[in-house]
């Protein structure tokens, strides 16, 4: 985390980006930015394994935690389609193709999630609480790259291997000449241009992309 996000700019956002971070050492590894040990240690075990979805019902009590130190306006992210990541189309699938039941445990989170934050907003009603639909956001130009100006949808622009998805992509790798060609940067994470469709995706629509109203619509409810 950067040093000068401290005080005040703690109130206005902060965002650990946890699948790096290093909530897990071994996902901080490669990026060498663990949080540091009072932060993990004040986390609820369950919070550290965030890729098993049965642990959902658990992490959902932090939405209960937050609340009650005064949030009142909170975006929920659901999963992305697992199997459309270059690393695991790489490590299951000759074809190219997405992988169906990687897909299916993302579906079937997604469905829990949403279930559980219908709920939590109608026994707090002053709690407005937006589901981010990134599986939808995500597959659509996966499915029809061209009609989002992309030309690769399952290979990565920086990486090792086939479809770049061997491994993350390090200082040791050269990225691509056009990433803004490609969906995904690296075997995980998606290029700036998918990010900025992201962006006005969660942003500025409504439903199905967020439920129940976009980002912005939600920076407006008066509270």
């Amino acid at each position: 985390m950067d040093s000068e996000t401290k005080g005040l700019k703690l109130l206005q956002g902060v965002n650990y980006a946890s699948a790096g971070s290093g909530i897990l050492n071994s996902t901080g590894l490669f990026f060498v930015s663990h949080l540091c040990k009072e932060t993990k240690t004040r986390m609820p075990y369950d919070l550290q394994y965030p890729h098993t979805s049965w642990r959902l019902y658990e992490g959902l009590t932090q939405l209960q935690v937050l609340y009650e130190f005064g949030a009142r306006k909170v975006v929920v992210t659901g999963l992305s389609p697992l199997g459309c990541c270059p690393s695991q189309i790489a490590k299951y699938n000759l074809t190219g193709e997405c992988i169906g039941f990687l897909n299916d445990v993302s579906k079937q989170y997604n469905a829990a999630l949403m279930t559980m934050l219908l709920e939590k907003r109608e026994k707090l009603k002053d709690f407005h609480l937006v589901y981010r639909n990134l599986y939808d956001i995500l597959t659509e130009p996966i499915a029809s790259p061209a009609m989002y100006g992309f030309n690769f949808s399952n290979t990565a622009c920086c990486g090792v291997g086939r479809l770049n998805g061997k491994f993350i992509c390090t200082a040791f790798f050269l990225p691509c000449d056009d990433p803004p060609l490609h969906i995904f940067f690296d075997y995980y994470h998606p290029t700036d241009t998918m990010n900025y469709l992201n962006f006005r995706k969660v942003y500025f629509e409504g439903p199905p992309y967020n439920i129940p109203c976009s980002a912005q619509s939600l920076v407006h409810v008066p509270i």
